[in-house]
């Protein structure tokens, strides 16, 4: 098999190396001569990291965690790129120039080496060979070229990109694009460029006004190529999300779904968020447990991915206290009020982005982390001990 080697270059670092300046408001800056990269702000928070419900080690190591991320991820730029005659591989959408040889990743494409590395073995794509070359097959590429115009495109707004087929991902990539696609662009000027959506997806395209009617429809082991393709950044850097970027667009979706309205006319709720339901190996073995001792304690349990996009919405709405899994169905804290308190029941990675949202929604998080077994087979299995969960409980209540 005949194969191409491109190199993997990392396009926030290109742009960096180009904003130096801070009056460059509505710039455009040149990364190569297919590649325009338009400045429109740079990354900033509302608060200063001051989220956190110290209840623990594990939420004391999250701060300092996440105050160095902030520090590094203040002033990152956030704007939209232009690039002409690329292709794009997969679903989630891997940007290749090939007249320049390059493979574009980075945190304002939702790209990271480990996700390109994964994705691609899945899909059979090809492989990345020491971290910096992708190597795909050449026949994949050339008969895009020889078949019908689907897969040629004259000009295309990509929104796609890894985590595109899970709501709560969306929360922190896809509805920013959405919400400046539908204020900065005429979107009937170029066609929006996606893999296939769920019905909430369509949904939320409905919401911002959005039109799928022609929509260029990206589908595993094939490539696509655009004369011309606009894409927005994502609002964040590392797990730091901008915080007038995302309550903007998240703006959008409480005013859809009412949620103000819910919280003001509803009785207010404790709820846990519960993955017991789904297909995933990060769950807790003992969810039936869990579940039970939170119903005694008169707590709504829930399972979002058996609601809708308004009762998700609506619940959330409600909610003065959190607990969950960890997982992006907590994003849905966006319809919560300003000091709602979250405990991220966390399986050993304190992921960030629950930070990044607290920060940005004026809540109160802590972290505690369950116990990792391993069956005799080596399967990891999850662990939360209730009577650690009820102290963890009652100390912030206390809060």
């Amino acid at each position: 098999m005949e194969t191409i080697d491109i190199e993997i270059r990392t396009i926030d670092q290109e742009v960096q190396e180009r904003i130096v300046r801070p009056d460059l408001e509505s710039r455009k800056v040149s990364i190569n001569s297919h590649t325009e990269f338009t400045f429109h702000k740079r990354l900033e928070t509302d608060s200063a990291g001051n989220c956190f419900v110290e209840i623990n080690n594990e939420t004391v190591k999250a701060k300092k965690e996440f105050s160095g991320l902030m520090a590094d991820a203040l002033g990152s730029p956030i704007g939209s790129y232009s690039l002409s005659d690329v292709y794009i591989l997969g679903r989630p959408g891997i940007i290749v120039d090939l007249n320049s040889n390059v493979c574009w990743i980075g945190y304002s494409l939702g790209w990271n080496l480990y996700i390109l590395k994964r994705f691609v073995d899945r899909n059979n794509l090809g492989k990345v060979v020491d971290d910096r070359i992708l190597r795909v097959n050449r026949k994949l590429l050339e008969q895009v070229d020889e078949e019908l115009n689907e897969q040629n495109v004259e000009s295309a707004h990509l929104i796609s990109a890894p985590g595109f087929g899970v709501y709560g991902h969306w929360l922190v990539d896809t509805v920013s694009r959405l919400h400046f696609l539908s204020k900065r662009c005429n979107p009937s000027h170029s066609r929006i460029c996606c893999p296939p959506m769920a019905p909430w997806g369509i949904q939320m395209c409905d919401i911002f006004g959005l039109d799928l009617s022609d929509h260029i429809r990206l589908s595993e082991e094939k490539a696509i190529r655009v004369r011309n393709l606009d894409l927005f950044s994502c609002i964040k850097s590392s797990r730091v999300l901008d915080s007038a970027s995302a309550n903007a667009a998240w703006d959008v979706l409480r005013g859809a779904f009412s949620t103000k309205d819910a919280r003001d006319k509803l009785a207010p709720v404790k709820i846990y968020v519960s993955r017991a339901r789904l297909g995933s190996d990060r769950k807790m073995q003992n969810a039936i447990d869990i579940e039970g001792y939170f119903r005694k304690l008169g707590w709504h349990v829930i399972h979002p991915e058996e609601l809708s996009l308004q009762e998700q919405a609506t619940i959330f709405s409600r909610a003065t206290v959190i607990v969950g899994d960890d997982g992006s169905a907590l994003h849905n804290s966006i319809y919560s009020r300003p000091g709602t308190t979250i405990l991220c029941l966390d399986f050993h990675r304190e992921n960030m982005l629950h930070a990044s949202f607290a920060n940005a929604l004026e809540h109160k998080l802590a972290y505690l982390r369950c116990d990792k077994l391993e069956d005799i087979a080596g399967r990891v299995q999850w662990k939360m001990p209730i009577s650690r969960l009820h102290e963890a409980i009652s100390l912030i209540e206390a809060n």
